[in-house]
């Protein structure tokens, strides 16, 4: 399910409806945030992939919309489901996750759709999910 909001969403980066896929409202309501945390990372042109992956695992609900507590990059919190305790901050495990996996597959742009589905792909099950 994530991949197709994925596919219709890559490349539209300056809206939240793209194709037939419309983002959850509570979604929308984290786009500043992950705007201000994906700038801060040099990562502004996934905010709707990232929005998208949000949208899979939480629908934007909870302290932890991104569902980064399990994550290694998670060091403030145990890393046992529903530990994080802030939005930001599971919104900057993800972004930084998703940013270390963009570099090992080599993503350059979300326009490269195939290595764009592996990292979504990646970022759901694990790194060793890149070739």
């Amino acid at each position: 399910p994530v991949l197709a909001i994925v596919s219709a969403i890559a490349g539209t980066q300056s809206s939240s409806r793209a194709g037939n896929q419309e983002l959850p409202p509570l979604v929308e309501g984290y786009r500043e945030i992950m705007i201000e945390v994906c700038t801060e990372y040099d990562m502004v042109d996934y905010v709707d992939i990232l929005l998208a992956i949000m949208a899979y695992e939480t629908g934007g609900a909870g302290l932890d919309p991104m569902n980064s507590s399990e994550s290694s990059f998670n060091t403030r919190y145990p890393q046992v489901p529903g530990s994080i305790q802030d939005p930001r901050y599971s919104i900057d495990v993800a972004v930084r996750k998703f940013k270390y996996l963009a570099g090992e597959a080599g993503l350059e742009s979300p326009s490269n759709l195939d290595l764009l589905k592996t990292v979504v792909q990646a970022y759901s099950f694990c790194v060793e999910y890149i070739p």
